[in-house]
């Protein structure tokens, strides 16, 4: 047999069987495989059946790096659907601090106009009972215009 350069594919009719060769490059480094067969240059080369058996070496190794890739997208993708999650809570957890603190200031002036209200219904009560009291009076609100 005659080596082939690299891409390079001859046919040959030994035994009735055609055998298709593709020629692979390698150094004469390689790992002493059975598969291999050495030329008079050196370079060795791969009959079709080492041939398939390394496509199938790579594909199966290929296929296991994609599912793993996969399982990896499945978790970042389910991960990032939890940050989303916990970004949109620690924003209505902001929102229900806002709005508590809004509460607690409504609630302090509520107080304040409670407390005013009142002042002021005291005054008119005494104002009913002696009309004289409101230009007395030391309010400021009282009198002033």
């Amino acid at each position: 047999m005659k080596p082939l350069r690299r891409g390079a594919s001859w046919s040959s009719d030994e035994n009735g069987v055609t055998a298709q060769i593709i020629s692979l490059w390698f150094n004469n480094t390689a790992t002493g495989s059975d598969k291999l067969h050495a030329n008079p240059r050196g370079w060795e080369f791969m009959t079709v059946t080492a041939l398939r058996e390394h496509w199938d070496e790579a594909n199966a190794r290929v296929l296991q790096r994609k599912a793993q890739l996969d399982a990896m997208l499945g978790d970042s993708q389910r991960y990032e659907a939890r940050r989303r999650d916990a970004d949109a809570i620690i924003a209505r957890g902001k929102a229900l601090n806002s709005a508590v603190s809004s509460l607690q200031n409504f609630d302090r002036s509520l107080e304040k106009f409670v407390a005013w209200l009142s002042e002021a219904e005291s005054l008119l009560d005494a104002a009913d009972r002696d009309p004289h009291l409101l230009k007395v009076s030391s309010s400021p609100c009282v009198g002033k215009r």
